[in-house]
């Protein structure tokens, strides 16, 4: 079970629960604007959100391993705006997202591997 809910700063976090149990814990650590936005990836182990940084909107993707606690920035490209478009469980490690990386007036879509990081244009 995953949910959002302030930190001890009152900053917006994502929190999960293994069902049936008292084991609460913070996945996130945003310092400035919190995460007001995640779902779950299709393999049941990755949390997504998108995050920008000081409200730029050049939103980024990220993952956050729930196994592993391993934060990684999906979209790492200064300068390009990137959205999370879906999953899907015939794919558990993959997400559509969108970005302007291609051109920046022009919001294509890329395939990424939750696991390697791998980005290939999709559409």
């Amino acid at each position: 079970m995953a949910w959002s809910a302030p930190d001890t700063n009152n900053i917006l976090q994502v929190w999960v629960r293994t069902i049936g149990q008292n084991d609460d814990k913070m996945v996130t650590a945003d310092k400035k604007r919190g995460v007001d936005y995640f779902s779950l990836a299709a393999n049941g182990r990755t949390i997504l959100s998108n995050q920008d940084s000081d409200g730029e909107e050049h939103l980024h993707v990220f993952g956050i391993d729930l196994e592993s606690g391993n934060v990684r920035d999906l979209t790492p490209f200064q300068g390009v705006r990137a959205n999370l478009l879906g999953t899907h469980r015939d794919f558990p490690d993959e997400v559509l997202v969108t970005m302007n990386l291609r051109d920046r007036s022009v919001l294509d879509v890329h395939r990424v591997n939750l696991r390697t990081g791998a980005i290939t244009l999709d559409t």
